[in-house]
């Protein structure tokens, strides 16, 4: 009994974290400098976190979208269905979420920052 037990949750340990993932991986995972090179070329750049991060710390790019994933579900008529998305975060986790939040609801050309913030700082971007 006590390994058949063991073997479900190793099981439940290894099939449910590599579900989450694979529903995620199909979406492009942008640099900072690629995603910002985007931006200027009319890119709608999404950063998922809530409005206290970014009252404390935000992109400095034109026209970024505060979307919390807290209310992406209740705001999705906010986002265009037919321009291509960059999805940023704090570091990359949270976008990658909204990105398969989207996906779930008619979305397909998205993109993730890599590393998020922490990543644009790292690569010496502005903040």
């Amino acid at each position: 009994m006590r390994t058949y037990s063991f073997v479900i949750t190793l099981l439940f340990l290894l099939v449910i974290p590599g579900r989450n993932y694979a529903q995620t991986t199909d979406i492009p995972q942008l640099t900072p400098e690629a995603a910002r090179g985007l931006v200027t070329e009319g890119v709608l750049f999404v950063d998922v976190r809530e409005k206290e991060e970014v009252a404390a710390l935000a992109y400095d790019l034109p026209g970024v979208m505060n979307l919390p994933l807290s209310e992406l579900s209740t705001r999705l008529a906010e986002l265009p269905t037919d321009q291509p998305i960059i999805l940023a975060c704090r570091s990359g986790k949270r976008s990658s979420q909204a990105a398969a939040q989207l996906q779930e609801n008619g979305f397909s050309d998205l993109h993730n920052l890599a590393g998020g913030i922490m990543g644009w700082q790292e690569a010496g971007l502005p903040v």
